[in-house]
């Protein structure tokens, strides 16, 4: 336990002795006059006795994750050779479904300041699918040279269990249900409105500047049907040929103008064609 103990009383003579010749004591006593002398035990705890300690005490997963990684570190004679045991046991995991059971002996060589531990981790998918957390314990033993005995080390391991089976597939059903859907008719009433048919007390000089310069094109966006109608086929149909209209009227507009000012087709082609259609699609 803690050790032997025992107490040293102090007083005042009470005459005066061949041991004590003087009759007047020039020391003085405060309000304590007994002591506890205690001797500690000498054998050492547990904690001085590791040579390894886990770098966390917990450490999560999920259930898909393919092996929980782990690791010990030396606190102590880190020039020795060390031979450990590593064993994966106990919580509510349940050993085979959850994760291969393990009990590895590993060794670690001297200059060696960590050691990495892996745990097969498994999905079983007989299993009662859930969203719970469950856990089990990873024990360190030390080599006393004639076995292993335990150190009190244990990390716990925590594995979220992903419900894999119910995953929703995104649909385009789904798609469409993130936005409100808008009729066509009130495609147009927001291409002409400042901030999009949102409130125009809010919109500033810069926003209504804009809108004035771009509301044909807005309007022009305007005509293609909205997303939700028919599956998005109409409006993916309508988007490609107004497309296809813009570059065909920037390409002729960009040669007309490179004839007027003498610029070859190369060049308007990698300039000014380049900049009406490829580089508005990098915002």
């Amino acid at each position: 336990g803690f050790g032997a103990h025992f107490f040293v009383q102090m007083s005042e003579p009470l005459q005066s002795s061949p041991e004590v010749p003087f009759t007047e004591i020039s020391v003085k006593f405060g309000r304590t006059k007994v002591a506890c002398v205690t001797k500690k035990a000498s054998h050492q705890t547990k904690e001085r006795e590791m040579s390894v300690v886990w770098a966390e005490e917990t450490s999560s997963f999920v259930s898909t994750d393919s092996h929980a990684t782990l690791y010990l570190q030396r606190i102590k004679d880190v020039s020795t050779h060390l031979r450990i045991k590593v064993q994966a046991s106990g919580g509510e995991a349940i050993a085979g479904s959850h994760y291969r059971q393990m009990e590895e002996i590993l060794e670690i060589e001297p200059g060696a300041t960590s050691k990495q531990i892996r745990v097969e981790l498994l999905h079983d998918r007989t299993l009662p699918l859930s969203t719970s957390v469950v856990s089990f314990f990873v024990e360190v033993f030390e080599s006393n040279g004639e076995g292993f005995e335990t150190v009190g080390q244990k990390t716990k391991v925590e594995i979220t269990q992903m419900d894999t089976l119910k995953s929703k597939k995104v649909s385009i059903a789904d798609l469409e249900g993130l936005d409100e859907p808008i009729s066509w008719l009130q495609q147009f009433s927001n291409a002409l409105s400042v901030n999009g048919g949102g409130d125009a007390n809010t919109a500033t000089i810069l926003d209504c500047l804009l809108h004035y310069v771009a509301v044909a094109w807005k309007v022009l966006a305007a005509a293609i049907p909205p997303a939700h109608y028919g599956g998005g086929i109409p409006s993916f149909c309508v988007a490609l040929f107004f497309i296809g209209v813009t570059s065909t009227l920037i390409s002729d507009f960009a040669s007309v103008f490179g004839c007027l000012v003498g610029m070859t087709d190369t060049v308007t082609s990698l300039s000014l064609v380049s900049l009406g259609t490829s580089l508005p699609d990098t915002f």
